[in-house]
């Protein structure tokens, strides 16, 4: 173990606790002499693309320590297939900030691409899909039924496909939420639009970028949207403003506010 920990330390450029502690969630690299896993880690700092430094490579292993128990060969038949399905600058970039992408089989990923580009719309445009998996690889982490579900979710009114595909472009993580999670955001602000002219005519207007990011940021928003709605103030502030806007900032604008959660949480509680 000795041995291993001091490979690892040299090849990443990290410290001995460090490197102790991926040692020890792998205990298997013990039983590698360490010429073998000096070529595993050396094989891996190229594939993750030009440049790859040991910090990289360290920061690689933090996120796929299982990256270390396949072989070289396997990882380089991996990143092959990857570059012919997204080419070599889309999985440069997507390996440097999903490297586990290596991990997984070539065969699974070729439908989950086919899934996106025809759930949002871009059959006939790959490259709006490879676009999209550079900038949030952690989609092809997610198994088909994961990705159909929240991307169907993902429908406050009948959206277009190409308007998700802009704002999944724009915002990370929407098509990484749990459907659930998507679903009952949209749900919340499909009600707020039915039962609010002036929400419903402005949530039609948002750009693709702003609506994904209001649904983002709905968790901590939606108790400031409801209070202006209920109490008649929708035009005092827009609705992204009012959904990202600090709580005591708004408390600040709204003196009321206080008291109308304390009665929105009584209302809450009662229903249970």
């Amino acid at each position: 173990m000795a041995d291993t920990i001091a490979s690892l330390g040299a090849a990443l450029r990290v410290s001995r606790v460090r490197a102790t502690a991926l040692a020890c969630t792998l205990p298997q690299l013990a039983t590698l002499a360490p010429p073998t896993l000096a070529a595993k880690l050396t094989g891996l700092q190229r594939l993750l693309g030009p440049g790859a430094t040991p910090q990289d490579l360290a920061a690689a292993l933090d996120s796929a320590p299982r990256l270390l128990t396949f072989s070289t060969a396997a990882l380089e038949s991996h990143h092959a297939d990857l570059v012919d399905m997204l080419g070599p600058a889309v999985v440069a970039v997507a390996l440097r900030r999903e490297p586990g992408l290596l991990a997984l089989r070539p065969n699974t990923l070729a439908p989950k691409l086919r899934l996106l580009a025809e759930l949002l719309g871009c059959q006939q445009q790959p490259a709006a899909v490879a676009l999209l998996v550079s900038r949030h690889p952690g989609v092809l982490r997610r198994s088909l039924t994961a990705l159909s579900r929240c991307c169907r979710a993902l429908s406050i009114w009948a959206l277009p496909p190409r308007t998700k595909l802009r704002m999944c472009l724009s915002r990370r993580g929407l098509l990484t939420l749990p459907w659930q999670e998507v679903h009952g955001r949209c749900r919340w602000l499909r009600r707020l639009m039915l039962g609010n002219a002036y929400y419903h005519a402005a949530l039609r207007r948002l750009p693709p970028a702003v609506l994904a990011r209001l649904i983002s940021v709905l968790p901590s928003g939606w108790s400031r949207l409801q209070y202006l709605a209920d109490s008649s103030q929708e035009g005092c502030m827009e609705l992204l403003e009012a959904a990202e806007c600090g709580q005591a900032d708004f408390e600040a604008r709204f003196p009321e506010f206080g008291r109308w959660m304390a009665w929105k949480q009584r209302q809450m509680a009662s229903r249970r």
